[in-house]
């Protein structure tokens, strides 16, 4: 498939770099886990994102789990978590021992919104996971963490899409009390698998890295184990690939955000009103891991895809199910069905067209235009 949604990416003047570095390991002269690299590249991704610290991981997934066991997550505390996110931040959840509140999302930005989450927290509300869906940071995340600290809950952000999003020039993981994301190949940057913790608060910082150290007291002078950790460590090799990553990060969201463009101008000089983009408030920038498009109600976005699979086209759409219509969750979401009913409208109709860091203009204005002139045969 030519156009296609996802494409990892190392630049070719970085490729001798990784190799030497590699092949430094490789004989011998630096160790394979946990070494030099891996604090190197925790402490530039704390500064990049504009915090103290930073804790590295083997997946998004296990920084989720560790956030939450730092906060001290107990038995039946709830998190709100929303509809529209990956199995993973619910099943953290649940893992950690916690129960799920779901809630529903803003039609706007497809994010949680202020009104949906009031609309589920409770006396027994301990978290809330905000994710930043697609790459957008909600222009309401300043409000839910003030919410946050007048309820004294934790505010997580699942970060995973949104390395170098913004809002009012406030980079994504500085708003949370702790924030998770991921390098899986499919994101904005990758390091094949793993992913990362960042924080301002020392005291969370300290139980994360045990954590991810299987529980070791990593202060003590010996070998001392304080805690029931796991083995979450990131690797020195997926270390270096995240350093060359994070280097390359701001020419990656810019050649995303000139894709972005394109297809809006398209768009809007198109005069369609079946598709409509999902644009960003104008204190927010987009670091676009995906680029959605809300589409009409009487298109059969699995027939669109199809139509354009023909001319080489990519189009997905995250998640489906939702999050609580996942079988694993299904028991525990009887009574939400009715709630959740709108989210699950704006769920079923919208797209994401293809968008990459090696995509070029012109393969752009092609994917735009083929979905419009496709879509006319659906109306």
């Amino acid at each position: 498939m030519k156009y296609t949604m996802a494409y990892p990416y190392f630049p070719k003047e970085d490729i001798p770099q990784i190799l030497q570095e590699v092949r430094d390991i490789l004989e011998g002269n630096n160790p394979l886990s946990m070494g030099p690299k891996v604090a190197e590249f925790e402490k530039a991704f704390a500064a990049y994102c504009g915090v103290r610290f930073a804790v590295a991981t083997n997946s998004c997934s296990a920084a989720l789990e560790i956030s939450l066991r730092s906060l001290g997550l107990k038995q039946d505390d709830e998190v709100i978590v929303p509809i529209e996110t990956f199995f993973s931040t619910g099943a953290s959840v649940l893992r950690e021992g916690g129960k799920i509140s779901f809630a529903g999302i803003d039609p706007q930005t497809f994010c949680l919104s202020l009104n949906e989450i009031k609309k589920v927290f409770t006396t027994k509300t301990k978290a809330i996971i905000l994710v930043h869906m697609a790459g957008l940071v909600t222009p309401e995340v300043e409000d839910i963490a003030d919410f946050c600290r007048q309820k004294g809950i934790a505010l997580i952000e699942d970060a995973a899409h949104a390395p170098g999003a913004s809002f009012n020039g406030k980079k994504s993981g500085s708003f949370g009390n702790m924030a998770c994301f991921s390098f899986y190949p499919t994101k904005i940057m990758t390091t094949g698998e793993g992913g990362m913790i960042v924080t301002n608060d020392e005291g969370l910082y300290q139980q994360a890295n045990s954590y991810r150290h299987r529980g070791r007291d990593m202060a003590a002078p010996e070998e001392c184990y304080r805690y029931l950790g796991t083995n979450n460590r990131m690797t020195e090799i997926q270390a270096i690939l995240g350093l060359v990553q994070l280097k390359n990060l701001e020419n990656f969201i810019t050649t995303r955000n000139k894709i972005a463009q394109i297809y809006n101008q398209v768009f809007q000089k198109s005069g369609v009103s079946h598709f409509i983009p999902v644009l960003p408030d104008s204190r927010c920038f987009h670091a676009y891991w995906r680029y959605v498009v809300k589409i009409s109600e009487h298109i059969d976005r699995k027939k669109l895809r199809e139509l354009v699979l023909q001319k080489g086209i990519a189009l997905d759409w995250a998640y489906d199910p939702p999050l609580h219509r996942q079988p694993f969750f299904k028991n525990l979401s009887s009574d939400v069905k009715e709630r959740l009913a709108s989210s699950e409208k704006i769920m079923k109709n919208f797209i994401c067209l293809p968008i990459h860091s090696c995509m070029k203009e012109e393969e752009a204005h092609f994917v735009v235009y083929e979905l419009i002139e496709s879509s006319k045969s659906l109306l």
